[in-house]
């Protein structure tokens, strides 16, 4: 069952928290993660692929907010969001303890 938006926002907040800001991880890692969160929330809620796309865009608006230069939506759509998509690695244990932790 497909839960709101903001349920979504959050996971993706704490995904961007624990990659990101309090923990470097590289530009692989952070796809690996990012596709294993995605998976986790499609098999779980049933996602379409509409709303993957919407959960990375929510993670990529939310860093963003760190740059001193934002990335387009249009680059975001185009480039970051398939590259998580058709990451061939995914990181499930990283992942299943980001959505757990959003879940505490």
């Amino acid at each position: 069952m497909k839960r709101d938006d903001e349920y979504y926002k959050k996971v993706m907040h704490t995904c961007l928290c624990q990659t990101v800001m309090f923990k470097k991880v590289s530009e692989n890692e952070l796809l690996s993660i990012l596709n294993g969160v995605i998976s986790i929330l499609a098999d779980r809620d049933k996602l379409t692929q509409t709303d993957k796309e919407a959960c990375l865009m929510y993670f990529w608006q939310d860093y963003n907010k760190g740059l001193s230069t934002p990335m387009s939506n249009e680059y975001i759509r185009q480039t970051l969001i398939p590259a998580v998509l058709n990451h061939p690695n995914t990181d499930m244990a990283r992942a299943m303890t980001i959505v757990f932790t959003t879940e505490m």
